[in-house]
């Protein structure tokens, strides 16, 4: 989105990454459930939750998405999301509940969508649980690393 297009009051953020894919424009001549679209009016999908404000998007819950590649060798990515400023801890523990890895430990975060890198390469194949916290809010996501 250009910072002109953030601006317009007509846009719409559109939060459905399993409907239309991320970064799908669906303009005025567009029906479906949400009903057509009028007055030059577009909704943008993004793969995160999120809300125009001022010249960038932002997000609007706390989130941490699919590691991608999934499964995993020895490398991947953890995406998360956060709609305000939040002291966050990311982990990484085995099927057995043991904590292996620290990625963040209790940093704060402003509002936006970060990327963190994970290596895998001196653990075995198998199944592996990233867990983003902020205060009691938790959210969970299995990981599978195969060598």
């Amino acid at each position: 989105l250009t910072p002109e297009e953030r601006r317009d009051p007509r846009l719409l953020v559109y939060y459905d990454f399993e409907e239309a894919g991320s970064g799908t424009v669906l303009d005025q001549s567009t029906t479906g459930a949400h009903g057509t679209l009028k007055n030059g009016a577009r909704i943008i999908v993004c793969s995160t939750p999120a809300d125009v404000a001022g010249d960038r998007i932002r997000p609007i819950s706390f989130s941490l998405e699919q590691n991608y590649p999934n499964p995993f060798n020895p490398v991947t990515e953890l995406v998360f999301s956060v709609e305000k400023t939040r002291v966050i801890s990311l982990d990484v523990y085995g099927l057995d509940g043991r904590r292996l890895e620290t990625l963040i430990s209790n940093e704060s975060y402003l509002p936006g969508r970060y990327t963190v890198r994970f290596n895998g390469a001196a653990m075995p194949s198998g199944i592996y649980i990233a867990i983003l916290q902020s205060g009691e809010e938790r959210v969970v996501r299995k990981m599978m690393l195969v060598k």
